[in-house]
């Protein structure tokens, strides 16, 4: 039933192609499955408690890699040790899933009963505190020069394109080249979930992003020229877990630490900069770059529909106004 579950989730939330969403389900309720296998209309509070006891107890993966290939049954026998386990916020991310799944089975009358409350509130679970914006010695170090201009072209513009655009990781991993386009005489990233395997949050995703003039000034329509004969823009590949995004998240994380910047920032602090920089340093009301920047503004369509309807010109002009200080002329 999980696979219809999984269906039903898609219909309901809009969902056209395999996203990171619906790949965390999958993963979750493949691990209470390990250890629940029997009918949906015979499980009992019982089979959910020891399930409940395994999710208490999950590794770190990431951190404790002795762990990855283990199956549900075979955690659940393992003595881990406490500094090991997942984090309160990470163990109710997993078991909200599974509330929402046990939800489904009783609703949709393939379980007598309603179970989900075994799950319900099992952790207390702290605020988590968000991703600070970059601040600009951190962006110097991160862009330094002498090492910077030595990495790979995908490794070289991804981080670039998320400084000057404050697209998500994953919107600019997956583009094609045929999303790098002149409208309007403005060159523009156009985000969208057209072409294999891309995903995008929400509807409100969907924009047109000016290219800043200073990556133009970096040489990157040459880059985009040099990819022409390959559909994919960047050199990456798509994991279900992570889509276009997995490597070079973690490549980042590892980039921030060899230059010295791992105080609460991370990739998505690029998007934190852009918007920032938009509503303090330039003090341009929301509206200003709603559409540009994918927000929905507090779910208001019409404000995005405003922005939107403005000239590319406009909105160019915008984002030429985003100025760092990188040593660009010797990136």
């Amino acid at each position: 039933l999980i696979e219809p579950f999984i269906d039903n989730l898609r219909r309901k939330n809009g969902w056209k192609q395999v996203n990171d969403s619906e790949n965390k389900y999958r993963h979750i309720l493949s691990f209470l499955l390990d250890l629940v296998d029997k009918p949906a209309n015979k499980l009992v509070k019982g089979d959910l408690v020891k399930a409940k006891d395994l999710f208490l107890k999950l590794p770190n993966t990431r951190k404790y890699r002795q762990y990855i290939g283990k199956s549900a049954k075979e955690l659940y026998k393992i003595n881990i040790p406490q500094e090991h386990t997942l984090s309160n916020n990470t163990i109710k991310q997993h078991t909200d899933k599974i509330v929402t799944f046990l939800v489904w089975l009783f609703d949709n009358d393939y379980c007598p009963e309603n179970l989900s409350a075994v799950f319900k509130d099992v952790v207390r679970t702290t605020k988590k505190e968000g991703k600070e914006p970059y601040t600009e010695d951190q962006l110097k170090a991160l862009f330094l020069p002498e090492k910077y201009k030595s990495l790979e072209p995908s490794r070289y513009w991804i981080p670039l394109i998320s400084l000057h655009t404050g697209a998500r990781i994953n919107e600019i991993c997956q583009m094609d080249v045929a999303d790098i386009r002149n409208v309007d005489n403005v060159w523009v990233f156009d985000i969208n979930e057209s072409g294999d395997r891309k995903s995008i949050k929400r509807d409100s995703s969907k924009r047109l992003i000016p290219i800043h003039s200073k990556l133009l000034e970096l040489g990157f329509l040459k880059f985009v020229e040099s990819r022409k004969e390959k559909i994919k823009l960047f050199n990456v590949t798509y994991t279900e877990k992570n889509g276009y995004a997995g490597v070079i998240g973690k490549w980042w994380i590892k980039w921030q630490k060899q230059c010295g910047v791992e105080e609460n920032v991370s990739f998505h602090s690029f998007r934190k900069t852009v918007i920032n920089y938009f509503n303090q340093t330039l003090e341009l009301p929301e509206v200003a770059h709603a559409y540009y920047t994918g927000h929905a503004h507090q779910g208001n369509e019409g404000i995005r529909t405003y922005t939107k309807e403005k000239p590319l010109s406009d909105a160019k002009i915008m984002f030429d106004k985003l100025v760092y200080n990188i040593d660009y002329d010797r990136l």
